[in-house]
Parts: structure tokens; C-alpha cells; sequence
């Protein structure tokens, strides 16, 4: 499955929407309801750049929305100059995200 930290903090928000659950509820893949399930398919198809509403991944198999998930998702290329600039800064700067905290 794509990993939740290779999500943005707007389809994180649109998973919370559809699923009626908070990112901290996504940790364990194995036990995903049908609305989380039908949520991620949902994002992911928007990723990926078909025009899909939610009814259209609720019409899908298991089976089709695993293999949906499982795609690899592509880096952004339209979203806005600002979060372009911020990505290209950070690319630049890595942080380690462990020391960070300390």
C-alpha cells in the first residue's frame, strides 16, 4: 500500500473526510474498513489523475481498489509555485526528523 507519508496534508484530510477516521487510525493497514479502504482508492485515483468521484471507487472490486492502492503515485507536477519552492528548499535541506525532535 502507497504510505501515508508520501500523501499530502490535503489528501490526508480528504482520506479523514471520506473514512471518518484521523491519520493516527491509519497505521494499521491490515484492519482498514471498507470507507477507508474506498477513501485511499479515492485519493489515489485523483494522484493519479483520473476524474473519479467517490461512487466510482464504491462501484470497484477489493480486489481493484487493492491494486488501486498499490500503485506507485507520482510526484506532484500542478500544484502552486509556493509549495514548488518549499519542496525544492527542502530537497536541498534534508533534516533528520529524529534528531530534529531532540
Amino acid at each position: 500500500m502507497s504510505t501515508v507519508e508520501s500523501l499530502t496534508i490535503g489528501e490526508i484530510a480528504a482520506i479523514e473526510k471520506y473514512s471518518g477516521k484521523k491519520m493516527t487510525d491509519f497505521q494499521d493497514e491490515t484492519a482498514m474498513d471498507t470507507r477507508t479502504l474506498c477513501a485511499f482508492g479515492y485519493v489515489i485515483a485523483k494522484r493519479l489523475g483520473l476524474q473519479v468521484e467517490i461512487s466510482d471507487i464504491e462501484q470497484l472490486s477489493i480486489d481493484e481498489v487493492t491494486q488501486l492502492i498499490n500503485q506507485d503515485l507520482p510526484g506532484w507536477t500542478n500544484r502552486g509555485e509556493n509549495a514548488e519552492k518549499i519542496a525544492a528548499y527542502l530537497e536541498a535541506h534534508p533534516t533528520d526528523i529524529e534528531a530534529a525532535g531532540e
